[in-house]
């Protein structure tokens, strides 16, 4: 169950119009996707649905607010509907990539090695490429991960996992 779209804005400049497009795209995509799967999941006695959100859906991050909402909500939905639709055989879990290059991503469209260069501030230090969101979609849909219901994997190369203090020991260095 994978959609995601934003629009780069200050917060006091995002319109409702905005605001609508991004909630239809982002959060009621998944939603009504959720839904029609799950009717036939229920029907069959089984299934397993991967919601897509994002790195920024565990942690904010400026200039993408509202998308940032709906992919926190995406959390939520993942949990609520593990619970309602467990009895049922099915499972429902949810990926936060973060930093994959993707066209969504890269909008000024710059080549692997420059755009990894933005990452340097991260424990992997690179983008991750769309290959490593397959890879887990792939094990949240496959019977070795049947005993994941409301699972949050995170596949952001340490994005979520903290924080530096950048000079001490342990941080990385500025790229050359």
């Amino acid at each position: 169950n994978n959609a995601g779209i934003f629009k780069a804005a200050d917060f006091l400049d995002v319109t409702e119009a905005d605001w609508d497009a991004v909630i239809a795209v982002n959060l009621k995509g998944h939603f009504l996707v959720g839904q029609a799967c799950a009717r036939v999941m229920a029907a069959q006695g089984s299934g397993a649905i991967v919601n897509m959100s994002s790195a920024d859906g565990i942690a904010g991050a400026n200039a993408v607010s509202v998308y940032c909402a709906t992919k926190f909500a995406v959390r939520g939905l993942t949990k609520a509907l593990a619970l309602e639709l467990g009895p049922r055989k099915i499972r429902v879990n949810s990926i936060h990539p973060g930093g994959i290059y993707t066209p969504l991503a890269n909008p000024m469209n710059v080549d692997k090695e420059t755009y990894d260069r933005g990452y340097w501030v991260y424990p992997a230090q690179y983008a991750g490429e769309p290959k490593d969101i397959g890879a887990a979609a792939a094990y949240l849909a496959s019977e070795d991960a049947r005993y994941c219901m409301g699972t949050e994997l995170s596949v952001d190369g340490g994005m979520n996992a903290g924080h530096y203090y950048m000079g001490l020991p342990g941080s990385p260095k500025p790229p050359a």
